[in-house]
């Protein structure tokens, strides 16, 4: 794999992972908030 490829494959994760992270912290927040209704 070249270095661009890898580059690329790199900021997917990257971007990828914080999809993620931001993702999971709504459904959090969205879970809390309706158990404390």
């Amino acid at each position: 794999m070249d270095e661009a490829t890898k580059r690329a494959v790199d900021e997917f994760a990257l971007v990828l992972t914080e999809l993620n992270l931001k993702y999971t912290k709504f459904i959090r927040e969205h879970i809390q908030l309706r158990f404390i209704v």
